[in-house]
């Protein structure tokens, strides 16, 4: 995934879904709480596609891609103790190149 900064200052992320469910019924017009159930549903339906391993294309956006990992060992730093972590599925955002021109203007 390419990660885009135009500042030298790193990215902040929004810390808490309730500024970002605002930000987005302020865009949007709607209310807060038809604004949450409508993230709730987007999430919702990445979770089912990613279950099937399907990609999301969401176009002048990008594509959510599902990626496997398998079960991996790690080992914490303070006690030396190995851990064994399941396999997962992680969701990587491919931007598409429209998003990408918006962004650097």
């Amino acid at each position: 995934p390419e990660t885009i900064n135009m500042s030298s200052s790193p990215p902040r992320l929004m810390s808490q879904k309730k500024e970002l469910l605002d930000k987005l019924s302020v865009c949007s017009g709607n209310t807060p709480e038809h604004t949450e159930l409508l993230l709730n549903g987007f999430v919702e339906v990445l979770k089912e596609y990613s279950k099937e391993g399907d990609a999301v294309a969401i176009p002048g956006f990008g594509t959510f891609q599902p990626e496997k990992t398998d079960e991996w060992i790690s080992e914490s730093p303070d006690t030396g103790e190995r851990y064994l972590n399941p396999p997962c599925v992680k969701l990587i955002l491919k931007s598409s190149i429209v998003l990408r021109k918006k962004l650097l203007g």
